[in-house]
């Protein structure tokens, strides 16, 4: 949703069942023909994370609640392409919740730096017929 003149939006995302997840993402445009727009999205989510043995068998099944902040710096060439710098943050903390394994629970920390350029090159973003 649109919520100024410049088109600023706001996305929510809430997510329900095994995985449950909650999240937002805010895109401000930074001029009248947003070419040039701050994505910053933040999240908190759940997740269970299975190890198998060599026979496909489950052996354990861990617990992952994490933590995520990105932030970026976006430059969009039409619909042509983008270019975009950014900046990613996790923590999280990893629990056993069946089996028995040798790794005690434990917690995490994450950031990275990143940088992408992509080109699209399809005649049209929802019907392509060539490109």
């Amino acid at each position: 949703m649109g919520i100024n003149s410049l088109g600023r939006e706001i996305r929510l995302a809430a997510q329900l069942g095994e995985d449950p997840l909650l999240g937002a993402e805010w895109h401000p445009p930074l001029d009248n023909l947003s070419r040039y727009f701050v994505r910053t999205a933040a999240s908190y989510g759940r997740s269970n994370l299975d190890v198998f043995d060599g026979r496909g068998d489950r052996l354990v099944e861990f617990c992952v609640s994490e933590f995520r902040l990105d932030q970026s710096m976006v430059r969009e060439f039409g619909a042509c392409g983008e270019a975009r710098l950014g900046n990613s943050y996790r923590t999280g903390d990893v629990e056993l919740a069946t089996g028995t394994s040798d790794f005690s629970d434990f917690n995490y920390e994450t950031a990275q730096i990143s940088g992408c350029i992509a080109v699209d090159r399809l005649d049209n973003c929802i019907f392509p017929t060539g490109g």
